[in-house]
């Protein structure tokens, strides 16, 4: 966690802003890059409440989960991201592409290990807080 944050998406957040881990692009496999279904995604404090990561497109407005015009490339959003203002990129899962997703949360490597070398075809990568693990499928 760093300070509390100061941006407008953050303003009156009580609790400190969550420090996400940085992408790292070239650990991500082509299977996935070739697929243009990618947001970004910036970490947000709403209701009052808690910390969250809404899928942002490339100019920054707000991406939809269900509205292929607002998703990218690969190339855009990586470029997007590497010019600031997001915290992270992610790409939008549907239900006709043949690849699943599963989000391993508050678990150690040495415990999600077993799970993790078990399976092969997969992409695996540590979730953004450092918490966890995002695995896909295909």
């Amino acid at each position: 966690m760093t300070e509390s944050a100061t941006c407008s998406y953050c303003e009156g957040a009580p609790l400190p802003r969550p420090e996400a881990l940085p992408v790292q692009f070239e650990r991500i496999p082509q299977t996935l890059r070739d697929i243009p279904q990618w947001v970004c995604w910036r970490y947000e404090y709403r209701d009052g409440k808690k910390w969250t990561k809404p899928p942002c497109q490339t100019n920054g407005i707000h991406a939809s989960s269900t509205d292929p015009q607002t998703w990218s490339t690969f190339e855009a959003v990586q470029a997007a991201y590497e010019k600031g203002g997001f915290d992270g990129v992610g790409i939008v899962l549907t239900a006709n592409m043949g690849i699943v997703g599963i989000d391993l949360d508050d678990i150690s490597r040495e415990d999600a290990s077993p799970f993790l070398d078990g399976m092969s075809g997969t992409y695996n990568e540590v979730s953004p807080s450092g918490e966890g693990f995002s695995i896909s499928l295909w």
